[in-house]
């Protein structure tokens, strides 16, 4: 759901940065295992506020902030006051019923929609926008996980059966996601795969990779982490 104003768009293409409410013990789940629900509601935030900064960078697209609920949680308002951000409520449902509505409503006002995960910590702009250019040619995109999964997909229309039969939260969800695309006759161009931030293994990643932890400390990570 946006208000008029939200649609009122500056470029052809949206980009959807999918998160979820900043409540500990609801995200990060898997990481809140090793370092708590607290520690791991801190690199959720700082993860979220690194990729909005820097998936807002261009004018090429219009960039929008989608969750299920709260987007008036005071961490949404300050990431949307600070970086533009549009807004987009998603529907209830599986993720695939979330996605698709999301393509869905976008689609009508943009020719380009690409949904990027909100634990995306690997995203680049130069990602995006090559994504974004593949769409002139392919009817879909998909930036693949190493995990399995995908953590950006996009499209300029949508197919009833575009996410049948796909096991999420598994690593098979690349390869069926891939399967069905090519079920529905959909040509689907494909970037090199990236990594998420989901476990523990991922976050001495991130702080393994000096430019990388020094963004996620200068968007708010502990010191201490």
């Amino acid at each position: 759901m946006m208000s008029e104003d939200q649609v009122k768009k500056s470029a052809s293409c949206a980009l959807v940065i999918f998160s979820k409410a900043p409540i500990a013990g609801e995200v990060k789940t898997r990481l809140a295992k090793d370092l708590g629900n607290s520690a791991a509601l801190n690199v959720y935030q700082a993860m979220l506020k690194t990729i909005c900064r820097t998936l807002t960078q261009s004018s090429r697209w219009d960039c929008f902030l989608s969750a299920s609920k709260h987007l008036d949680h005071p961490f949404f308002t300050s990431l949307i006051k600070a970086y533009g951000l549009k807004t987009h409520l998603q529907c209830d449902g599986t993720l695939g019923d979330k996605m698709k509505s999301t393509l869905e409503v976008l689609q009508s006002e943009y020719e380009k929609v690409i949904i990027v995960g909100g634990d995306a910590i690997s995203i680049s702009e130069c990602v995006v926008d090559t994504a974004f250019k593949a769409l002139d040619t392919y009817d879909s995109v998909l930036v693949p996980a190493l995990d399995g999964g995908y953590i950006a997909i996009g499209a300029t229309t949508t197919h009833e059966q575009m996410f049948t039969g796909i096991e999420w939260g598994t690593e098979r969800v690349f390869a069926q996601q891939k399967a069905q695309f090519q079920s529905i006759g959909w040509r689907c161009w494909f970037a090199e795969p990236l990594w998420d931030l989901d476990e523990l293994a991922d976050f001495e990643r991130a702080k393994s990779e000096p430019e990388l932890h020094q963004k996620l400390l200068d968007a708010g990570l502990n010191q201490a982490l």
